[in-house]
């Protein structure tokens, strides 16, 4: 329990220095996290996903929204709070693996320092709080010896994200059915206890959401299409993370967690590679356990890889792998791995002082943080548009959910793969009828191109009439009703 309080401690830190971001106006409005906002208001509503609005993840997080939103309703406020639930129980099972693992001093001082690296973001979806939460406690099971119970969790969330669940899942398959075990049952009955997960989790939704939306969800064929348009991957649009322009050695020493990054990556991989070699070595739910997290490390880089961003989803499975990773005379890495952690450590607390100083809450914004300048704009955006019906285009439209001022939203997201046909219908509707379009100038995507996006016969009829650092204003002449 020490440690699990040091390491929520650590946990509490990282929350507060990254608040300024994470409670942002600008992210919750226009970006990312209001898909969360947009996404669950159309489900507080009854609508289905993949009919009547985009939606390209599974379906427990909707599950577990409509329940937590019905009660606390739909706001940014509330899902703080349900992202804070979500990452308190997520730091306790880490605690729980670093405590079956028995890591080390050194291990444990790793993972307290680089807190602020692999604590996944909070405010994205309520996808990114559940699924590391589910993953980091099967890893703990695993530790422990007991694949089955593993197996539970990552089978449940399977119907959460339906990526490195399956390669997990297969993994723990796998070691259940080839590998010696302490049990005294048939193989095959320990599948047992995942397969009534999966077929009641499975009944549950298709009763709520249709069989037709967890099909679905369960392969995401729009997600495919959004990798492909986008030129997701670690060698396309990722590359620029673990290989800058221009190659500098100051990005990966103090820029940058890449140094770390391909450090530990290289480092865990020969770990594994050893741990099947030498039986004698690795304890067998410790080989198990590097196994498992070098192969989804692997997996995440040549499968789920996306932009240069990316690399925060899944950093804790490599931070863990590197904690497991005891490698006789190269254990000598994790010291100056730790070191080099302090040194980010004390570079991103810097950034978030100037964070703290530049944006504050106010009611111009929602209550949300901004900056000044934001602010301003804002504020002269809403004097602008006020004398007509207004439309937004942004990466998001979380905006609406914030004010009356919108109309209701549209869009799931403002990108190609994310919408219905009866969503981008809706929005050529929006916008021939309005007199204003406000666009968030950082917030774009193809949607704003006027000559490939979908919407670009309805784009062409505004023209602008005032444009700042952060949001332009359009105006149609003759709008449409």
């Amino acid at each position: 329990m020490r440690f699990f309080a040091l390491i929520l401690l650590a946990g509490a830190v990282t929350v507060f220095m990254r608040l300024p971001l994470q409670l942002a106006f600008q992210a919750i409005a226009f970006g990312d996290p209001g898909l969360e906002l947009v996404a669950e208001h159309e489900n507080i509503l009854g609508r289905i996903p993949d009919r009547d609005f985009g939606w390209i993840y599974g379906l427990l997080p909707l599950l577990v929204g409509k329940l937590w939103y019905a009660v606390a309703g739909v706001s940014p406020e509330s899902f703080f709070a349900v992202s804070l639930v979500c990452q308190a129980t997520f730091l306790f099972g880490v605690a729980q693996v670093a405590r079956v693992a028995q890591f080390g001093v050194l291990a444990r001082t790793m993972l307290l320092v680089s807190c602020p690296f692999w604590l996944p973001r909070g405010g994205m979806t309520l996808v990114h709080e559940i699924e590391p939460v589910l993953l980091v406690w099967a890893l703990a099971f695993q530790l422990a010896g007991q694949p089955r119970w593993a197996l539970c969790l990552t089978a449940c969330c399977v119907f959460v994200k339906p990526s490195m669940a399956v390669v997990f899942s297969t993994l723990l398959v796998g070691q259940i059915l080839f590998l010696p075990t302490t049990i005294a049952r048939s193989r095959t009955r320990e599948l047992l206890p995942a397969g009534c997960c999966v077929v009641g989790a499975a009944a549950l939704l298709a009763w709520i959401f249709g069989a037709d939306a967890l099909v679905a969800s369960l392969y995401p064929a729009q997600a495919a299409e959004i990798y492909r348009e986008n030129n997701f991957g670690f060698f396309r649009a990722g590359r620029s993370f673990w290989l800058p322009e221009p190659l500098e050695a100051r990005y990966y020493l103090t820029r940058s967690v890449a140094g770390t990054w391909l450090i530990l990556t290289a480092w865990v991989t020969v770990a594994a590679a050893l741990a099947l070699a030498s039986c004698k070595r690795f304890p067998s739910e410790r080989r198990a356990a590097i196994v498992s997290l070098t192969a989804m490390h692997l997996a995440f880089i040549f499968l789920f890889f996306g932009n240069e961003h990316s690399y925060t989803y899944y950093f804790y499975l490599l931070v863990l792998a590197g904690g497991l990773a005891r490698v006789g005379r190269w254990q000598p890495i994790l010291l100056v791995i730790t070191l080099w952690f302090l040194g980010l450590v004390i570079r991103q607390a810097a950034v978030a002082r100037v964070h703290w100083a530049e944006r504050h809450p106010d009611g111009v914004t929602f209550g949300l943080w901004a900056t000044n300048d934001v602010r301003t704009e804002w504020a002269e955006v809403l004097a602008r548009t006020s004398s007509g019906k207004t439309a937004i285009l942004s990466a998001s439209e979380g905006v609406t959910l914030l004010t009356d001022h919108f109309g209701p939203p549209g869009l799931s997201f403002a990108d190609v793969g994310w919408n219905t046909r009866e969503q981008l219908d809706a929005k050529r509707n929006d916008l021939r009828s309005a007199a204003f379009l406000v666009v968030p100038l950082e917030f774009q995507t193809r949607f704003h191109d006027r000559e490939r996006s979908p919407l670009r016969e309805e784009l062409r009829a505004f023209v602008p009439v005032w444009t700042g650092r952060h949001f332009g204003v359009f105006q149609q002449p003759s709008p449409r009703e």
